[in-house]
């Protein structure tokens, strides 16, 4: 495990990867959407952005040391207008996304990436979870905080 702190796409990613490794438990589209709510839900905790006349707004440019983070941050400042949340969603949820968010778990060892040709064609990306009790934990976190079910979130820093 990793001393850095998972962000909520992190979380959000690992509760998509199923038990047995290969591909995620909905489907591709729904996670990239997750992915970038979860990355602006980030940004609202960090204060850098908030929500004013249905339109998410930029508080603080400042980034906050997460790169994935703090480039969907600048793409925010960049913007020429104020959009709201669900044009924002359907904007940054892409497969570049899933793609950096992936690869961030990768590179801190918590997933394992493997792409493979169907028909020597089309390339089919599996995930596998590496420490499956942190992928449990955040499974179960996950899933009650969707329900609004009690969840202890762990603090974050």
């Amino acid at each position: 495990m990793t001393q850095r702190a998972l962000t909520l796409a992190d979380e959000l990613a690992l509760a998509a990867v199923r038990d047995e490794p290969g591909r995620l438990r909905v489907d591709s589209i729904s996670v990239q959407a997750g992915l970038a709510g979860a990355v602006l839900a980030d940004l609202w905790l960090a204060e850098r952005i908030n929500l004013v006349d249905n339109a998410l707004v930029v508080l603080d440019p400042t980034p906050i040391g997460e790169p994935i983070i703090d480039s969907v941050l600048a793409t925010m400042v960049q913007a020429t207008k104020p959009r709201r949340a669900q044009s924002w969603v359907r904007r940054l949820g892409t497969l570049t996304l899933r793609r950096e968010v992936f690869a961030r778990l990768a590179a801190l060892g918590l997933v394992d990436i493997e792409v493979s040709k169907t028909l020597g064609i089309f390339s089919t990306t599996h995930y596998g979870a590496l420490d499956r009790l942190l992928a449990e934990r955040t499974k179960s976190t996950v899933g009650l905080a969707l329900v609004g079910g009690p969840c202890i979130p762990e603090p974050r820093p």
